[in-house]
């Protein structure tokens, strides 16, 4: 099951919302993925990783990286997440001349 939580506007507890439900889904014992795709990162910090010191989405978007080994492991054994970075801003520029860039 896929649960994708999104909104234009800020400020309305997206990412708490994520963290949350996926903690939550975790200690019920549900395998859970968060990813993390906004360049300020919060979701990443926000379950202990730090997003300046770990590979991310970004290198999956531009250098083609598999996503699977990019995926962390949280304190919570059953929460694992795929992190983001600052450079995700530049990230629709850099693909702009990039084949199949949908």
């Amino acid at each position: 099951k896929i649960i994708a939580i999104a909104n234009q506007k800020g400020g309305v507890g997206k990412t708490t919302s994520a963290i949350n439900l996926g903690g939550c889904l975790g200690v019920l014992e549900y395998k859970t993925l968060i990813v993390d795709a906004d360049p300020q990162a919060n979701a990443t910090s926000g379950v202990g990783l730090d997003p300046k010191n770990s590979r991310n989405i970004y290198e999956c978007l531009i250098n083609e990286a598999d996503p699977t080994d990019l995926i962390y492991q949280t304190e919570n054994p059953n929460l694992d997440i795929l992190p983001s970075h600052i450079d995700l801003v530049g990230a629709e520029l850099e693909m702009i001349n990039m084949p199949n860039r949908e």
